[in-house]
């Protein structure tokens, strides 16, 4: 349960402060997805040896990569940048 609002409070709280720099200087600084990292995915491995199942970790890898693939193909196609495409990917392997 602590590990669950760990893992929702850094998504929301690292896409809420990317946002509101994107909005100000259209640019994120990396340091945003550093402390998402440092937070969310060790939270989520440590969730994953806690349950004792394996299928938490893996699922969370699985969204993480396909999210990554979708973000990658919008930002190729010029929609998205690639702020955008890293913040879809940290959320998808946080969940």
């Amino acid at each position: 349960m602590v590990l669950d609002s760990l893992i929702f409070g850094t998504a929301l709280i690292g896409a809420s402060v990317a946002a509101a720099y994107d909005l100000k200087t259209t640019e994120v600084p990396n340091w945003v997805f550093y402390a998402m990292m440092a937070v969310g995915i060790p939270a989520v491995v440590l969730k994953s040896i806690l349950g004792g199942s394996f299928s938490t970790f893996a699922i969370s890898g699985i969204t993480g990569l396909g999210l990554l693939g979708f973000g990658y193909m919008m930002y190729r196609l010029g929609q998205w940048g690639g702020a955008d495409m890293v913040l879809l990917a940290l959320i998808g392997f946080m969940m």
